[in-house]
């Protein structure tokens, strides 16, 4: 993969403010970079399937006695209307094209939005690759953390979920188990950083029973298969722009008869508080000393994330239990996590 996001040198063209398309299989896009993503949005996935898709590279076509490759077309469906996009080979010695081609739109002026968010998506991937680096090393040595990750895998597990959409799956810590449980499981993020540190921990055993889809909840729809019995989210509504509309789809893609499992910060959420009980474990950890540095990048990386910071509507534990209660699920509970500052909520859709 030339996008190697877990080198500086792949992480820079990941962030370049310029589209970057990557083919494996002839007629196959394998990855693209931010900026593509934040151009093209959910329509990606619908034009070019996930990473095993078949979606088709720019034919090569010729002027005069030169070949070239290059190709323009009008994209209808983008979160910024019709855009023209343009995509050029990186050339091989001067002439052959290589699997890697560049992208714009002649359509994005200066002061287009599309700047402002692909500025903001830039920032929030930093961010997250920071979390990224120190987040298994921490969380996992919290019995609160680990205590919830079980609860998650227990329900879904015991319930017979056979096929789960795990939306903001991050590192895998549900998605793996859940996996190696002999399940399918679709694990929808848009962290780059974090889809990273879970394809490292992919085993040969459970590999063709993950798929990875790098994007938006917002946008489940696009990506979940057919007859989806189990959803899960774990600590990742409080960090999307419209957390109500993912809730709502995931809802929506789950057949009847279906588990849905959530943990979301409560409606009194501190982050104070929670960072507070956290360190007093820690503190009481035998590797401490080891885990310091770890923690100061995880604590940091948690305030600049903080709920309750967030403007618009949000999707509280509480919520979440409303929600499913007023669209008929049942047997729907609520239960205590994260030292009482979050819950878990679980519930099944009903068949009528």
């Amino acid at each position: 993969m030339t996008m190697d996001t877990t080198t500086a040198a792949g992480w820079t063209l990941y962030l370049a403010p310029i589209g970057i398309i990557e083919f494996g299989e002839p007629g196959v896009i394998a990855d693209a970079n931010l900026y593509f993503r934040v151009l093209l949005g959910a329509s990606l996935e619908t034009m070019f399937g996930h990473s095993s898709g078949n979606g088709s590279a720019p034919a090569e076509q010729r002027n005069g006695s030169s070949v070239y490759w290059s190709d323009s077309s009008t994209i209808g469906s983008t979160p910024w209307g019709s855009l023209r996009v343009r995509v050029h080979p990186m050339l091989e010695d001067g002439s052959r094209p290589n699997k890697t081609w560049y992208a714009c739109s002649d359509n994005l002026a200066d002061d287009h939005p599309f700047w402002r968010r692909f500025y903001e998506a830039c920032v929030h991937a930093r961010i997250w690759r920071e979390y990224a680096s120190s987040y298994d090393k921490v969380l996992l040595s919290l019995d609160y953390y680990r205590s919830c990750v079980d609860r998650h895998i227990r329900a879904l597990t015991a319930h017979g979920c056979m096929n789960v959409v795990d939306i903001g799956g991050g590192t895998g810590n549900v998605a793996i188990p859940v996996a190696e449980a002999g399940r399918i499981v679709t694990v929808v993020d848009p962290g780059r950083a974090m889809l990273d540190r879970l394809r490292s921990k992919i085993s040969t055993e459970v590999a063709g029973r993950v798929r990875l889809f790098e994007q938006t909840a917002e946008d489940v729809c696009h990506c979940a298969p057919a007859k989806v019995d189990g959803v899960n989210i774990l600590m990742a509504l409080f960090d999307m722009a419209d957390p109500l509309k993912a809730f709502q789809q995931a809802m929506q893609v789950l057949v009847p008869g279906g588990m849905i499992i959530v943990t979301e910060p409560c409606q009194a959420f501190s982050m104070a508080n929670l960072l507070a009980n956290i360190e007093a474990d820690l503190r009481d950890h035998p590797d401490f000393a080891r885990l310091k540095t770890d923690w100061q990048r995880v604590r940091a990386v948690n305030q600049s994330l903080d709920p309750q910071s967030r403007h618009g509507e949000r999707v509280s534990a509480e919520r979440a239990y409303e929600l499913l209660t007023r669209a008929g699920f049942r047997d729907v509970t609520l239960t205590p996590s994260h030292y009482g500052e979050c819950a878990t909520v679980s519930a099944v859709k009903s068949s009528s």
